[in-house]
């Protein structure tokens, strides 16, 4: 990585990197990693800082969480509605961009424009996805990809839109500035969701 910085070659591809250069081929990268691995942390940020300083539009990065519905240290898990229907948001600093599960969109009947598909990663896109967290209301462009455990993604191009942004990783919240108001949400709890999942256990063994 040293080597290509002194020789200003773009980090994916072997051309020197100039302004607006963009890679020849589309490519499609899921972060994988441990989260108690501080070393794997960094190395994954500086990925997606490369990436989001390169060429934003033709790279994607995707965290594992995002398509496993795992928690990582990176991820807040939220309650939303969308089309007066509740939405499960993964917000995510290990992924580059936005997305949106296909069975979301098409109930939110959002317009849908579809491009060409590169590997795993749907290229289809809507422009303006509309939804709610805790009665406040968010617009922003979406890619559509089969996700897991969730239905939306908020990547870093969501992130990095919002004004003074404090996360709480204990306390699973974030608080950020929008229209001079600071906003607080607050994520879901894995023990509430434990809880769930022994009651629907329970009911099963009462049925049975």
């Amino acid at each position: 990585m040293k080597v290509r910085r002194e020789k200003r070659l773009c980090y994916n591809c072997n051309k020197v990197y100039t302004y607006g250069h963009q890679c020849a081929k589309k490519q499609f990268y899921m972060l994988e990693g441990k989260d108690e691995s501080r070393e794997a942390e960094v190395e994954d940020h500086d990925g997606a800082e490369n990436v989001l300083e390169g060429s934003l539009e033709e790279e994607s990065i995707i965290c594992q969480h995002a398509l496993t519905g795992s928690m990582g240290i990176q991820t807040i898990r939220l309650k939303g509605r969308a089309k007066s229907r509740e939405v499960i948001i993964l917000v995510d600093s290990g992924s580059t961009h936005n997305y949106l599960d296909p069975k979301t969109a098409k109930f939110t009947r959002v317009e849908v424009k579809n491009t060409n598909v590169c590997g795993i990663s749907s290229h289809a896109k809507c422009t303006a996805f509309t939804w709610s967290m805790q009665w406040v209301e968010f617009a922003t462009e979406m890619r559509l990809l089969t996700l897991g455990g969730c239905d939306v993604v908020l990547g870093m191009q969501w992130l990095i839109k919002i004004d003074h942004i404090l996360l709480y990783a204990k306390q699973l919240s974030m608080s950020f500035m929008r229209q001079n108001k600071w906003i607080t949400l607050q994520g879901i709890k894995e023990e509430s969701k434990l809880m769930l999942m022994v009651g629907k256990m329970v009911r099963r063994l009462l049925d049975n």
